[in-house]
């Protein structure tokens, strides 16, 4: 019960200092709306339930000490055992209706004629209740030892002390169920206390010389700390303190009589020597004082723009302002330490603050606890450990106070603290070099890294300003792959290296310094670029150096096996070349395999993988990868099973629906490098750890934008020409349409799957496209000048071919492109072709290129998207807009490369207030993606998804 009852008399300002006044305030809101139940209390743990919002939490709060109670919550704040909304609401609720003393019953006689009682006086103070009959009670204070000198700067700190039957309290702990009794000049002291404090007086005060004379003149018994300290004996207080005392006073009254709080007494009895003078305060706005048992802060300007807001969180910290001094005031060694720790960054960033030499002095002894950085070689990979560390410090007594919520250590001669900043520091490093999910916060992080993972986490030790004295070796790999300006010189052949561009011979660099130490990654450059050229390079320096007792490999698509044979002859003759591809590969296939560079081909890797599995290489070159994105197809299997030293992918379009395109990539080229997501991480942590995969690639994709590196290239112009749909086009449009938005409300009405809805959505969707580019897909009997995208093409034909330009036409859909090559050939207008069906595309480009008489090229999208060279043509005119804008600069980069002399014009055909207008909408949101990627910095997933479909199909 005696717990109980010390448990009851825990103050407002106490239970708002576990956890803050805002959780304070919450917790008495759930009290009053009834959301605690099933309390219980049993010395010294106090339980319950307690509904808060939606949900109902079990809280265990341990409170055998005031300073440092135990919460145990099933909340995300108590499982970190710190104190939670929860405990605070069982405590007020314990204090409104839990156990109380005894009480006495009366009978009925008593009852019914009570004596007659005269009426309750006023009381004579507000901090204690006074009886006659109440228990014995004495003032004792506590005099600094620097005694003098304080009172000769009129501000001397003293220590309050309640002395009672159950022992020394502090004033702010003295409840209100007790009774004590006081004599009239006790009483006149406790009024004078509480006047000064403007309440409840505190454990710790600060008084003004004349505010100490009086309470020297009063009972209270008095002890000075120094050599030990005692009890001061009266005539030493007589004889020492009074006189010193009232000395002071006098003198400061002579020095400023208008602020002389109250003159002496009398005389004083012997003369006393002229005071130093006092110390001035910094002028700064904030002044700080204090040691590590308390606080004052001074705000030296009501009328500062800060003023209020600085206040308002001094108030919230626990401070409480002394009106005596105007001093806001902090007067517990947990709390301030606590402070120190999680505020003191913010008191210097935000604040004009000064500290006093008295605080400087006193706070001497704390200091706060540093991140140490430690890397340990093990093999060919390192231990990084990361750890809130000091000489003689044990791990075990970090991992307490962070689990505890204690923000501070205190050693026998320290007292560390657990800064705010260096706290979140270790837990983004654990989370972001740590396993997917996080690590759990225990003072220290240890990862064991790859030599791919190297860069990132000194990227990221970097980017959170950890200090690190990182290996040598571990520096000097990872600075050249995080500036292209340190790579060293690869060892080129000296005939390649004098056609070479600058930027080429840079990308060779890196993917030089990549494959020496084992390593990939990805070649990303613009189309026209050269990124074929670069590998071949690559290839050649491998050649040059002779270290090639296995090979080279290099899968591409079919269409482009041509281009590689012939730029293989071109930039590098001295590399032996084996083409494995068509129906008799297999007898032709080399045993054992001589040829430098083996070519082949994605559907002839998937087929034939038993026997690329079989065989070892020394680089494998995937070109344009994007074709592999989905890492659950055949392709993407059987070139993540090849085994090699280094691994690259060619492709300028890294991403092309979403961040799973770009890991699909990276499980080839650095297997396990970028995590899998964690199938539960929703919203805002989805977000953030797409935003870690990005950052961990962006090392190791090297992209070149034309703009940067081929100033010279010609000018590229883009334009989107919108097309008003005609009546017999509009009208066809609206009716498949509408049937669409019943069919699908059917299938909804009818429970059809997520899986089906889309599948209808995007047939209907390919439908109203179809339209859209020519209604004569849907009814052949409809003819193209029914078309309001033909009708503009053939202005922009006619207007082209006036001009002398040549074009090359792109489109989705093939049938529409035949329907295009029989109009052009009635009106004789030489065309090349090229769709997925084409054989040798080279072949028609090479002839387009050089024959003129051949104006325009009609080229599937897909088809003629990658791979091909037609700098022949200076305007591209795209019929039907595509969802990833990507692609279609690839199709444009077909004739803006190098070799192109005349500026290029793009020309893009869309219908307005159709679906083609919102995949133009959507496809601004891919090209941020790409940004995104390309800058290192976030990234959102833009894949087409249920509810994106939904909006393409809504009017």
């Amino acid at each position: 019960m005696a717990g109980a009852l010390d448990f009851q008399e825990w103050s407002r300002e106490e239970l708002a200092g576990l956890a803050g006044w805002t959780p304070y305030r919450e917790a008495r809101a759930i009290v009053e709306s009834g959301g605690v139940s099933d309390l219980d209390w049993k010395f010294p743990v106090l339980q319950g339930s307690v509904r808060s919002a939606a949900d109902v939490f079990h809280a265990q709060f341990e409170v055998r000490s005031r300073v440092f109670p135990v919460n145990r919550c099933d909340c995300p704040v108590g499982r970190r055992r710190q104190v939670c909304v929860h405990a605070i609401a069982l405590c007020l609720a314990f204090q409104r209706g839990g156990e109380r003393p005894a009480v006495v019953p009366v009978s009925s006689s008593e009852a019914t004629d009570p004596e007659p009682s005269e009426p309750e006086a006023t009381p004579l103070v507000q901090s204690l209740q006074v009886a006659a009959e109440g228990e014995a009670f004495a003032f004792r204070i506590i005099l600094p030892p620097n005694l003098e000198a304080a009172a000769q700067r009129n501000a001397v700190i003293v220590k309050l002390e309640y002395e009672t039957p159950t022992g020394a309290l502090a004033p702010e702990k003295v409840g209100r169920q007790r009774r004590y009794a006081l004599g009239p000049s006790e009483i006149q002291l406790l009024q004078a206390l509480e006047g000064w404090c403007g309440g409840t007086p505190y454990s710790l005060l600060q008084l003004k010389t004349a505010q100490l004379l009086e309470v020297l003149e009063s009972p209270a018994k008095v002890t000075l700390l120094k050599g030990g300290g005692g009890l001061i004996e009266e005539g030493e207080r007589t004889a020492v303190l009074l006189p010193m005392v009232r000395g002071a006073a006098e003198r400061l009254a002579e020095a400023a009589p208008r602020a002389r709080s109250r003159p002496p007494s009398r005389p004083a009895e012997s003369p006393q020597p002229r005071p130093a003078p006092l110390p001035v305060l910094p002028q700064n706005w904030m002044v700080v004082d204090g040691s590590t048992q308390y606080l004052a802060i001074l705000l030296r300007d009501r009328e500062h723009p800060q003023y209020r807001g600085c206040a308002d969180w001094l108030r919230a910290e626990g401070f409480r302002k002394e009106p005596s001094n105007g001093k806001w005031w902090l007067r517990d060694a947990h709390k301030v330490l606590n402070f120190l720790a999680l505020h003191r960054v913010r008191l210097e960033r935000d604040y004009d603050v000064a500290y006093t030499e008295n605080f400087k002095e006193r706070t001497r002894s704390v200091t706060a606890l540093p991140l140490v950085v430690e890397a340990e070689p093990v093999g060919d990979q390192y231990t990084l450990r990361v750890e809130l560390k000091a000489a003689g410090l044990d791990l075990m007594e970090v991992r307490r106070a962070l689990v505890t919520g204690r923000h501070y250590i205190a050693g026998p001669d320290r007292v560390y603290l657990l800064e705010q900043a260096a706290v979140e520091r270790l837990r983004k490093v654990g989370q972001t070099l740590g396993p997917a999910g996080g690590m759990e916060l225990t003072g220290k992080v240890e990862v064991r890294l790859k030599p791919a993972e190297w860069v990132h986490a000194e990227q990221v030790l970097d980017e959170l300003e950890v200090e690190a004295e990182l290996p040598a070796d571990w520096k000097s790999r990872s600075a050249a792959i995080r500036e292209v300006g340190k790579l060293a010189e690869p060892p080129v052949p000296e005939q390649m290296a004098a056609r070479l561009r600058t930027y080429q011979l840079v990308g060779v660099a890196w993917l030089w310094h990549l494959y020496q130490n084992r390593l990939g990654g990805i070649l990303a450059d613009e189309m026209g670029l050269g990124k074929t050229i670069q590998a071949i390079a690559l290839m050649g320096c491998w050649k040059r150096t002779g270290d090639t007792a296995r090979s080279c490999l290099v899968v591409a698509p079919a269409g482009l096996l041509g281009n590689w044979q012939r730029e293989l002859r071109t930039w590098a003759p001295e590399l032996a070349v084996y083409l494995h591809h068509g129906p008799d590969r297999l007898q032709r296939f080399p045993e054992p395999f001589e040829a430098d560079v083996c070519l082949t081909s994605y559907s002839t890797l998937r087929n034939d993988r038993a026997l690329f599995e079989s065989r070892s290489h020394d680089i494998i070159i995937a070109d344009e990868a994007q074709h592999v994105k989905n890492r659950r197809s055949h392709a993407s299997r059987s070139l993540r099973a090849l085994s090699a030293d280094a691994k690259f992918v060619l492709t300028g379009t890294p991403i092309e629906n979403s961040v799973d395109d770009l890991r699909s990539l990276f499980d080839f080229c650095l297997p396990g490098y970028l995590r899998q997501q964690v199938s539960d991480l929703r919203g805002e942590e989805r977000v953030a750890h797409e935003r870690q995969q990005v950052s961990r690639a962006a090392p190791y994709i090297l992209r070149r934008a034309k703009r940067m590196v081929a100033p010279e290239l010609p000018e590229k112009i883009e334009q989107t020409i919108w097309c008003d749909l005609g009546a017999l086009q509009r009208g066809l449009y609206q009716r498949v349409r509408e049937q669409t938005e019943r069919s699908l409300m059917q299938m909804a009405a009818s429970g059809a799957s997520e899986n089906r809805m889309r599948f209808a959505m995007l047939t209907e969707l390919l439908r109203l496209r179809q339209i859209c580019a020519d209604p004569g897909m849907l009814d052949e009997a409809i003819p193209l000048e029914e078309s309001a995208k033909f009708l503009a093409f053939r202005e922009l034909l006619e207007e082209a071919l006036d001009g002398g330009h040549r074009v090359l036409v792109f489109s989705q859909f093939v049938r529409l492109l035949k329907r295009l090559q029989a109009w052009l050939e009635a009106e004789q207008i030489g065309t090349a072709y090229i769709d997925g069906s084409t054989r040798d595309r080279l072949k028609v480009c090479e002839r387009f290129n050089s024959d003129k008489s051949q104006a325009l090229c009609l080229i599937s999208l897909k088809a003629g998207g990658t791979g091909l060279n037609l700098t022949g043509a200076d305007t591209v005119i795209h019929f039907d807009p595509w969802w990833n804008p990507a692609v279609e600069d690839q199709a444009t980069d077909r004739a803006h490369r190098i070799g192109q002399t005349r500026t290029v014009t793009s020309y893009k055909l869309v219908t307005e207030a159709t679906v083609e207008e919102k995949v133009i909408q959507l496809q601004l949101k891919k090209s941020a993606l790409l940004q995104d990627l390309l800058d290192e910095s976030s990234l959102q997933s833009a894949k087409v998804d249920l509810l994106t479909l939904k909006a393409l199909l809504s009017e």
